[in-house]
C-alpha cells in the first residue's frame, strides 16, 4: 500500500462526505505546537466560493483533531483531522501556524476509500 495516499471523509460537511483521495505532498511543522501537520493535494478539488476563495481548491492542510493522535507516525486508523485552508500568504510545504488557518471542516482520515452511505 502507497502510504503518501489516504482518503478524507466527514460526515460533518456536505463537500467532504464523499470520500476524496489525499496525496501527501509534505509533512510540515506547526510553530507553536512543533506538531506535524500534512500539506494535502486533494482530489477533486473542490469549489472555494464559499470559503472566499476564488476557483478550486487543490491543496489543503490536515492538522490532528485530539491529542495524542500524530500524523507524522499514523499508527491506526481512521484519525481524526481538522482541514484547514492554509492562509492567503502561505508558501506551499512551509511551516505553519494553527491560528493562521481557516478550518473548513471537522474529518476523518482512513487509508482506503469508504463505502459511500447514499
Amino acid at each position: 500500500m502507497d502510504k503518501s495516499i489516504l482518503y478524507l471523509s466527514s460526515d460533518d460537511s456536505v463537500i467532504f462526505r464523499r470520500g476524496r483521495r489525499c496525496q501527501i505532498e509534505r509533512e510540515i511543522l506547526e510553530k507553536n505546537s512543533l506538531l506535524t501537520f500534512l500539506y494535502v493535494n486533494i482530489s477533486p478539488a473542490f469549489g472555494g466560493k464559499s470559503f472566499g476563495v476564488k476557483g478550486e481548491i487543490h491543496y489543503v492542510i490536515l492538522a490532528p483533531r485530539h491529542k495524542g493522535y500524530y500524523l507524522d507516525n499514523i499508527e491506526n486508523f481512521p484519525v481524526y483531522v481538522y482541514i484547514l485552508l492554509p492562509p492567503p500568504e502561505y508558501e506551499a510545504g512551509t511551516d505553519v501556524l494553527f491560528d493562521k488557518c481557516k478550518i473548513l471542516a471537522w474529518g476523518k482520515l482512513t487509508d482506503h476509500r469508504e463505502k459511500e452511505n447514499n
